[in-house]
């Protein structure tokens, strides 16, 4: 039953795929001439994840959550809002979701979306170690530098004086 419904998305996914790739036709007038102004208008794709994000920063914007806070994102290095990670987390949740439920069944779908947030937290810790252990390894070499150089505040101050004719 399991791998007849799986067969069958997995037909529909490919049917549609061609359907997308056959019917839209080239136009026959260049895309400079009908909107010269706009150098490369944003795709339907786009839109709609621009859309998408946006509503969810509004959802975000009165409520303080902790999860994927901004200062984790920065400390991951990461320049996405938390609106963005979180979005992100859920599509991974969903493909999760689906990959598990076609190979191997909906208890392992369903696990699958379940581990997408704390895969998100693992990930946003394995980013900020690897920029913490990457920082870390500079000051030594600063230090060791300014240690060698001598501060003009140690030196003489009459040195330091400016001549007046």
């Amino acid at each position: 039953m399991i791998i007849a419904l799986g067969s069958v998305i997995l037909l529909a996914a490919i049917c549609l795929l061609g359907v997308a790739v056959l019917l839209p036709g080239a136009p026959s007038v260049p895309l400079d001439r009908r909107r010269p102004f706009e150098p490369e208008p944003p795709s339907s794709i786009t839109r709609l994840a621009l859309s998408g994000v946006k509503s969810f920063e509004r959802l975000l914007a009165g409520r303080t959550v902790k999860l994927f806070s901004r200062p984790e994102l920065e400390n991951a290095g990461l320049r996405l809002s938390q609106a963005e990670f979180f979005l992100l987390v859920g599509i991974g949740a969903c493909v999760g979701m689906l990959v598990g439920l076609v190979t191997v069944g909906p208890f392992m779908g369903l696990l699958l979306a379940l581990l997408a947030p704390f895969v998100g937290k693992l990930v946003l810790g394995f980013l900020a170690g690897k920029r913490r252990t990457a920082f870390d390894s500079q000051p030594g070499r600063h230090v060791a530098v300014a240690l060698r150089r001598p501060a003009r505040r140690a030196q003489h101050p009459a040195r330091h004086r400016r001549r007046r004719h």
